[in-house]
């Protein structure tokens, strides 16, 4: 049978932060049996009561702080993200020589091309078709000076599945406002 005074004892010491093994040591120079000790300590989980933790490492491992958890939790995010990273680096966003390369390797197993693009240029020029001078004359430094836009679109396809037969196919629209609507 436990003794009610050692368990109350052993009880508030741990709550204390005392390890088992410094309080069984301690005990037992004062008199008490190790047989009562342990039994004592084997009797701290009580019906209806909460486990009492028995030394230092259980207590501070579940009195884990809301601040903990977030700095553990931190970190993991962290590490993903940074591991996410390194492997996109080395499998996706290598240096241009390196993509080039895997480039030119595998060009000669491309049997068919697509391409489009724009290319839109803006200049600026003299305005001779509206001065009241005549088109053939040198225009003056006062002339009137015009944005111009051009726009040239352009695509087309090249298709060599059959070595016998290759085909391409391209096309491109040039646009321009530099000239009067009137020629």
């Amino acid at each position: 049978m436990v003794n009610q005074q050692l368990f109350d004892y052993i009880k508030q010491q741990l709550q204390r932060g005392e390890t088992k093994e410094r309080l069984k040591t301690s005990l037992m120079a004062n008199g008490w049996r190790a047989q009562d000790i342990d039994e004592t300590f084997n009797s701290l989980i009580l019906p209806g009561q909460s486990l009492i933790l028995k030394d230092k490492l259980l207590k501070s491992f579940f009195s884990f702080s809301s601040k903990k958890l977030v700095v553990v939790i931190s970190v993991f995010f962290g590490i993903l993200i940074i591991s996410g990273g390194v492997f996109a680096y080395f499998n996706f966003f290598q240096s241009p020589e390196k993509n080039l390369q895997k480039m030119a390797v595998n060009l000669a197993q491309i049997k068919s091309l697509e391409y489009s693009g724009e290319l839109l240029v803006e200049y600026q020029t003299e305005d001779l078709f509206n001065n009241q001078k005549n088109f053939l004359q040198v225009a003056s430094s006062t002339a009137d000076k015009k944005i111009n836009n051009l726009s040239i679109n352009f695509s087309g396809s090249f298709d060599i599945k059959n070595s016998d037969n290759p085909k391409s196919l391209w096309s491109f629209f040039i646009k321009t406002d530099a000239l009067p609507t009137g020629i």
